[in-house]
């Protein structure tokens, strides 16, 4: 038996180490704080792990290639992933689901109105969970074993060739029969030998076939999601710096807070003038009255104005602290590195998955010419652009999601998602991890060739399934995915969020206030600015 590499294994552990904590760092940015805090511990630790799985089972065709034939048996190793997928789609997340429905996170109140804590262990819950879980994976793997029965069946077009029987003394000095077989056109002709095309019917077996079945039931979700998340993450990054809030100069605030400063002293003066000629006086002469009354109004409006420009400059503040300016630079320059790697991705599907016969094979020839260069160079970006796919995946869901229509159901919002809402979001990320795997490897199949282990399940069992090989042949998928990429760039591109200009804001409060009368305009500045800053993610002093 061939040895591990070394330095596979240790590229495994720190793909795995980075796995873990890409789903952590996703899994508390999205979480709701009063799940953090009253939450049940399980369904946090299966979502977690299930992202993990998710991530790291597209990372299994490259680590199929650079093994080779090494110590690592993939066939083995394929099954048990896959195996252990299918085991968190149809059981442990169901049961999750169903357990986290029935689980008491608030507890009780007693008749003097206390509040009684929830116990940690509640045998209610897991005992219905178990139940509903049972019943729901036996409808489900029995509907596909009831279809595998009858068309369990991968139908795979074959060449075969037929011909007279060849006397054996006409045998070359090689040893073999010189025969000339006529494939053109499938028409017979005076060769020794006629080719024509036919179906070759292989039965699939059931583990197979239901691998095969999920990865089907993801490929619209991945279709869709990878299409919205391919140019969504480079422009979401790119636009959080075109939308980055602006605000005055140091000079400009110097010489505004300057000139407002004038004012105020200017108006002081006045205010203490007027109550020194009114002292000791009964009654006011109506004159005089309009006199103190435009005076007072134009403290209120000076005042109005110092508080507008405060709100503008405690929010362009919290937006110009090292870490937010930081984070909009490192933005830029990573939406500029993945919009790279987004165009590579979308030139590469147009070229080489397009078409029935590829026009060129681009990213596959790339590779290989790495390959000569580093022996680790190819497969180490063919791992690199599996892992962003994912990552597109993971991004189109958190933006898109199940949207219907006009409304969305189980949305995932940053800081503000239910546990249920991960729960049902994260099994449909397990679902599409069989179509990232099978996608990625019918995009690279170029550079991987025919002999890596999941061939068999994913290049000729899974793609060739009776009944539904017609919409893989027609590339279906591929194009649900290169128009929802199209539209969600154009989206992001011509829609992008406006710049917040601090300044600009100001001086329309200021206008309303002088208008008005009153601090409305104060009121809805400080109301607006506060909300841009929360969409913006801006970290508040």
């Amino acid at each position: 038996m061939a040895s591990v590499d070394p330095f596979l294994c240790i590229v495994i552990a720190l793909v795995a180490i980075g796995s873990a904590f890409i789903s952590w760092y996703f899994f508390h940015k999205f979480q709701h704080p009063l799940e953090a805090s009253r939450g049940a511990a399980w369904p946090q630790v299966v979502v977690i792990v299930s992202l993990v799985l998710t991530l790291m089972a597209v990372l299994l065709p490259p680590l199929d290639i650079a093994n080779g034939n090494g110590g690592i048996p993939m066939d083995i190793l394929w099954y048990i992933v896959f195996y252990t997928q299918a085991t968190f789609i149809f059981l442990v997340l169901p049961y999750t689901i169903f357990y986290y429905g029935a689980y008491d996170s608030f507890g009780s109140v007693d008749d003097d109105g206390n509040l009684i804590e929830a116990d940690s262990c509640q045998p209610r819950a897991w005992r219905s969970a178990l139940c509903y879980t049972f019943i729901t994976a036996a409808i489900v793997l029995t509907l596909i074993g009831v279809v595998w029965l009858f068309m369990g069946i991968a139908e795979l077009d074959v060449m075969t060739f037929s011909g007279a029987l060849t006397d054996i003394a006409t045998a070359n000095s090689m040893g073999t029969i010189p025969m000339t077989c006529m494939t053109d056109a499938l028409v017979e002709t005076a060769g020794e030998c006629t080719g024509e095309e036919s179906i070759l019917e292989m039965d699939v077996t059931f583990p197979v076939y239901t691998i095969a079945v999920t990865a089907f039931l993801g490929w619209t979700l991945f279709a869709v999601f990878a299409g919205v998340g391919l140019f969504a993450i480079p422009l979401d990054m790119i636009n959080m710096y075109r939308s980055r809030v602006t605000f005055m100069s140091k000079d400009k605030r110097d010489e505004f807070q300057k000139e407002l400063g004038q004012r105020a002293r200017s108006l002081h003066k006045v205010l203490r003038d007027v109550e020194e000629e009114m002292r000791g006086e009964e009654e006011i002469p109506a004159a005089k009255a309009d006199s103190v009354r435009q005076i007072l109004k134009e403290k209120e409006i000076v005042m109005a104005q110092f508080q507008n420009f405060k709100i503008c400059m405690e929010a362009a503040e919290d937006i110009n602290r090292e870490e937010n300016a930081c984070a909009h630079c490192m933005g830029l320059l990573g939406g500029l590195l993945t919009i790279v790697v987004s165009l590579f991705w979308t030139v590469h599907i147009v070229l080489y998955m397009f078409w029935e016969d590829p026009v060129y094979g681009f990213l596959n020839t790339f590779l290989v010419e790495l390959d000569n260069f580093w022996g680790f160079a190819g497969v180490s970006l063919y791992a690199l652009f599996s892992f962003y796919l994912m990552l597109c995946v993971l991004k189109g869901n958190s933006k898109w999601g199940l949207s219907i229509g006009c409304f969305t159901l189980h949305p995932m919002e940053p800081g503000n998602t239910l546990m249920q809402s991960f729960l049902i979001n994260t099994l449909l990320l397990a679902l599409c991890s069989f179509s990232v795997v099978q996608f990625v490897m019918q995009a690279f199949k170029g550079y991987a060739g025919p002999n890596s282990a999941s061939t068999l399940i994913f290049n000729v069992a899974a793609r060739n399934l009776k009944g539904i090989t017609v919409l893989y042949t027609n590339n279906v998928f591929v194009y649900i995915l290169l128009i929802t990429a199209c539209l969600t760039f154009f989206v992001l591109l011509c829609l992008a969020p406006k710049p917040l200009d601090l300044q600009k804001q100001m001086f329309a409060a200021i206008d309303a206030d002088e208008y008005s009368g009153n601090h409305r305009g104060t009121d809805k500045l400080k109301k607006r600015v506060g909300m841009e800053m929360d969409e913006r993610g801006a970290t508040r002093t």
